[in-house]
């Protein structure tokens, strides 16, 4: 993973490190993900459940965390992963087929109360 200079690198190390837990800045590339869904956001900042936390970037539906990196071996194995669908995007397809043609589910609005 190269390309960015160590300047750069600690000027985000300094901007993270600053923010307070559970605290996260969204990224630019949010704008992108938004033409794919306005749902969609990546953020990155500092996450903590019981008082153990890491930093990380986090790829978010609305609410819903979708894929949380927070080191390079979860990168590798995300990319290692997406590389391969990409290859072989027949398991993408029956996802599709599969979730577009499901029956709606009973939703709360939907229970009938006698």
């Amino acid at each position: 993973m190269g390309g960015n200079s160590k300047k750069e690198v600690e000027e985000i190390v300094k901007e993270l490190s600053e923010l307070g837990e559970n605290e996260s800045i969204l990224m630019k590339i949010t704008d992108d993900l938004e033409e794919i869904d306005p749902w969609f956001r990546a953020e990155i900042g500092f996450f903590s459940k019981n008082n153990q936390g890491s930093y990380a970037i986090r790829l978010m539906y609305g609410r819903t965390p979708l894929l949380k990196i927070r080191n390079s071996t979860e990168f590798e194995a995300i990319a290692k992963l997406v590389e391969h669908l990409k290859e072989n995007p027949k398991y993408i397809k029956a996802l599709n087929q599969l979730n577009g043609n499901k029956k709606s589910k009973r939703t709360r609005k939907e229970v009938r109360y006698i």
